[in-house]
């Protein structure tokens, strides 16, 4: 199991919390911007987006599923500020950067994601076709793949 430290460990900490539990709302209140918010019904998924900040958080009927770091602005997102500091030691955002600093994924599939276990959590990094990393997510835990 890949440990990692950074800026996304109290992210990793207020996985599976409530959206109203004083951690997951003191994350919250970091992030720059008004919040934008979106629920669907059927599965249950509430979102509440910082686009200004880069981040978005996912909650479900179990509390907080994910969070998104749009490490490249993309989908609305600007660009994540804090990446030099989000995964320490990681500096250079693509796949083989990745690799080199986390070693080999838990899982991935082709050149479109790499995931790693981390504490009984998961990161999981997505690419574009240069194999830049786009998205860097910090999840609850491991669905499909």
């Amino acid at each position: 199991m890949t440990t990692i430290t950074g800026d996304c460990v109290p992210y990793l900490a207020v996985l599976g919390l409530a959206e109203d539990d004083a951690a997951v709302q003191a994350i919250m209140e970091q992030q720059q911007g008004k919040a934008k918010t979106q629920t669907f019904k059927g599965p249950f998924v509430h979102y509440v987006s910082y686009f200004k900040s880069g981040v978005g958080f996912a909650f479900d009927e179990q509390g907080l599923k994910q969070v998104s770091f749009y490490v490249v602005a993309h989908g609305g997102f600007d660009a994540y500020p804090g990446r030099a500091t989000l995964i320490s030691g990681l500096e250079d955002y693509t796949r083989d950067g990745v690799r080199a600093a986390l070693g080999e994924p838990t899982a991935s599939r082709g050149d479109d994601w790499d995931l790693y276990e981390v504490d009984g959590r998961v990161v999981h990094f997505e690419y574009d076709e240069e194999g830049v990393v786009w998205t860097a997510r910090v999840l609850r835990e491991r669905v499909g793949g």
